[in-house]
């Protein structure tokens, strides 16, 4: 029989060190976590945990991947974190120009959005943004560069895949949850479209850049230095972990994306602004630390401001706050 890791050992691990209420959790207590008796060794784990004065209540990081020893200054791509992420993007744009969640989406990614067997229901932003669509990840996902997301739902386009991007017509928009990254390839579509700007410099611009973080969708923008310190995430392969992403990360200023078969060449320059959602991976792309991780949980934890910790712990003391970043 051979052994996978389990990640709920891991998070039942890591609970119980919060716990104990450590001042901060030992190295060598995270290694025991990592490698539960009678289990295959976990990769690598790390945790920043607060208290509810934002004081520090655990912060530590162990284990090995790719190779590297991962520590939470280390950038990795965070997989679907990157989804709320782009949400705290979204939702106020949404507010400032007046973008009904519940209007159909259609009039907002530039092509008409239907469930072939309800074509008389709306899909809308709420539903996008909540999975709540009746949309599934097609054969051909993702929609690569250089192609319109447009083509996975229109009959006849070269990624519409029998409908395959499609729940069963018994799950009708609206009524099922079924989790799909799909659904953010067109939130971020929907976001491109409204600001004429592209996707990562979007985020870059209204969000990292004034936090004051390094970091980025499919690397964009996040610099050498930074770069040079990433840990690649890996998959278990018979005994070893063995890298799956990263494992070997592009120079500044160039990023990753996934190449249609005929255009290996593609680059950045070549994407139209509002064609395709999928190009700078919102659903998973954001390459960052749990460092950074913890600014931005400091930042919600504010209301969505940011000018430092300090403001953060004013404001969750009911004190004033004068943020210079403003969601």
């Amino acid at each position: 029989m051979v052994l996978r890791p389990d990640r709920r050992i891991l998070v039942q691990g890591l609970a119980a060190l919060m716990a104990r209420g450590a001042r901060a959790a030992d190295a060598g207590e995270l290694e025991a976590v990592l490698s539960p008796p009678g289990g295959p060794p976990m990769a690598c784990a790390g945790l920043i945990a607060r208290r509810g004065d934002g004081s520090v209540a655990m912060r530590a990081a162990a284990g090995v991947a790719g190779g590297t020893d991962f520590t939470v200054e280390r950038p990795f791509r965070v997989a679907s974190v990157s989804k709320m992420v782009a949400t705290t993007a979204f939702l106020p744009l949404a507010l400032r120009i007046g973008l009904s969640l519940d209007a159909d989406a259609s009039d907002f990614v530039g092509f008409r959005l239907r469930h072939p067997a309800h074509p008389e229901a709306a899909i809308t932003p709420r539903m996008l943004l909540s999975h709540t669509s009746g949309l599934r990840n097609g054969p051909s996902y993702p929609v690569p560069l250089g192609h319109r997301l447009s083509e996975a739902f229109e009959a006849g386009g070269r990624h519409y895949d029998s409908a395959g991007w499609f729940g069963p017509p018994e799950h009708a928009p609206g009524t099922w949850f079924a989790y799909a990254d799909v659904n953010f390839a067109l939130v971020a579509q929907m976001l491109e479209r409204r600001t004429g700007e592209r996707f990562d410099l979007h985020m870059n611009r209204v969000l990292f850049r004034p936090a004051g973080l390094d970091i980025g969708y499919n690397w964009s923008g996040v610099s050498q230095a930074k770069r040079a310190l990433a840990v690649p995430g890996v998959h278990r392969d018979g005994a070893a972990w063995t890298p799956q992403v990263d494992g070997t990360v592009l120079p500044y200023p160039q990023m990753p994306f996934t190449r249609p078969l005929d255009q290996p060449g593609l680059s950045a320059a070549d994407y139209r602004i509002g064609d395709n959602g999928f190009v700078f991976s919102p659903q998973g792309g954001l390459r960052l630390s749990l460092s950074d991780m913890d600014r931005l949980a400091q930042m919600l934890a504010a209301g969505g401001r940011w000018r430092g910790p300090a403001d953060c712990a004013a404001r969750r003391a009911g004190g004033p706050a004068d943020a210079d970043l403003d969601l």
